[in-house]
């Protein structure tokens, strides 16, 4: 498992990465993540307006919401499910 504790973007509409941070360092995570040889992916402690756009179709994440830990998205780190870019 591989997990990303921190992530943002600007929140200008206006700025040429907007909507995209998320994408750069989900692609990079899988990468570092098939280096290694792990199988999955975990943003942890993801912000409430975040978990949509995260569990998205998009990005394929599922919410975890353990009992004792943080919640975090998950998702398989399958090449064929989602190809590197």
């Amino acid at each position: 498992m591989v997990s990303l504790y921190y992530l943002e973007g600007s929140p200008d509409p206006g700025h040429p990465l907007h909507f995209k941070v998320a994408e750069i360092a989900i692609t990079a995570l899988q990468v570092y993540a098939i280096a290694f040889g792990k199988t999955e992916l975990r943003l942890v402690e993801p912000l409430p307006e975040a978990i949509r756009f995260y569990c998205s179709r998009f990005l394929g994440f599922e919410l975890v919401n353990p009992r004792r830990e943080a919640p975090y998205c998950r998702r398989s780190n399958d090449c064929d499910d989602f190809p590197l870019p």
